[in-house]
């Protein structure tokens, strides 16, 4: 796997400052533990998450979109995969 759009050293800040440029929208005051809901992610907005993330060349299992609750959790499987790679 690699990882060229993604910067293995991205804190979440960074991270959630990245994911909201790349999904166009404006850039609210995050926390890793804020469910997603909040941020008004629905179903189609996680799919597109989900897309953006493997633009940034990092393999995610689509299950993985289950687990999601909170942009935390999006934070730690990304950097869990690059990790792994």
């Amino acid at each position: 796997m690699s990882a060229a759009g993604f910067p293995h050293n991205l804190s979440f800040d960074e991270f959630a400052t990245k994911l909201f440029e790349e999904l166009e929208m404006e850039l609210p005051i995050v926390t890793p533990n804020t469910p997603l809901g909040q941020y008004g992610f629905d179903s189609i907005l996680m799919y597109e998450v989900l897309l953006i993330v493997e633009d940034w060349g990092i393999d995610v299992d689509v299950m993985e979109l289950e687990k999601w609750s909170t942009l935390g959790e999006i934070y730690t499987s990304v950097t869990q995969s690059i990790r792994s790679s």
